[in-house]
This record gives structure tokens, C-alpha cells and sequence, in this order.
């Protein structure tokens, strides 16, 4: 987690409070995101049929919608790389 702007000296006592807040809430959301994105890709690694506004780290390794034949075969790979 970041906590950096309370060295700020042109930020008041309340504006340190919202920054405060705010660095602990985008990094604690961002930890989720983290730990969400890696239980996807082990337990359903599989791209979502249409567009997706916001991709984690980890989508991209996905596999594609529809396709069985490379789920079969990729899915145990990918398992296993994603507890390294």
C-alpha cells in the first residue's frame, strides 16, 4: 500500500484524511482484484464471450470462449502456472 501524501505540506489535515482513505481503499481494491484474477484463472480460465470494460492481469492468459478442444488440453498448464 502507498500512504505518500501526507508529506503533501500544501494539504490540509482533512485533505490528508481523503488521501489517506482513498490510497487505502484503491490498494485494498486493487489486492482483491489481484486475488480474484488468479482464483479465475485457476477454477474457469475462459474469456467471456463479448468485450469486457476492465481486464486483470491475468485475462489475457485466458482461453478463448467455445474452443473445448484447447480448454481440454490447456487447462491443467495453466493451473499449474498459476501457483508458481
Amino acid at each position: 500500500m502507498h500512504f505518500d501524501h501526507q508529506y503533501l505540506e500544501y494539504l490540509n489535515a482533512i485533505e490528508k484524511l481523503n488521501c489517506f482513505y482513498c490510497s487505502y481503499f484503491n490498494d485494498l481494491m486493487l489486492y482483491a482484484s489481484a486475488i480474484t484474477g488468479r482464483t479465475e484463472l485457476y477454477f474457469c480460465p475462459i474469456k467471456h464471450a463479448k468485450n469486457i470494460v476492465s481486464k486483470h492481469r491475468y485475462y489475457d492468459e485466458f482461453l478463448s470462449y467455445g474452443d473445448e478442444d484447447e480448454y481440454q488440453k490447456k487447462l491443467n498448464e495453466l493451473r499449474e502456472n498459476s501457483q508458481k
